[in-house]
């Protein structure tokens, strides 16, 4: 047992839960039009996360630091979704190669 890994489940069932009723109110809009928008909203979050970080930005809009983050670990996995849809034969050799 790896410290690291059990915390990851723990934090994985809380970021499962937010995409669950995300995916209620959105569907699938993060990829609506290709992979390229998967790339800039984890690109929007990424820059709000740096924001956040290098200049202190003040949460305006009901973001916090770790809203922010749990939002890019669930557009990584996302990403990893639409390829599994997208490109099935690439994400299976992935896991595989793991």
């Amino acid at each position: 047992v790896r410290r690291d890994n059990v915390l990851m489940c723990y934090i994985f069932w809380k970021l499962a839960g937010i995409q669950y009723a995300k995916e209620g109110a959105y569907g699938s809009s993060y990829a609506k039009r290709g992979e390229l928008e998967v790339f800039f909203n984890v690109s929007r979050k990424f820059d709000r996360l740096e924001n956040i970080m290098l200049s202190g930005a003040r949460d305006e809009v009901g973001e916090s630091k770790l809203d922010t983050i749990g939002d890019l670990a669930n557009y990584g996995l996302l990403w990893l979704v639409y390829l599994l849809r997208t490109k099935p034969e690439e994400v299976i050799k992935f896991l595989k190669d793991k």
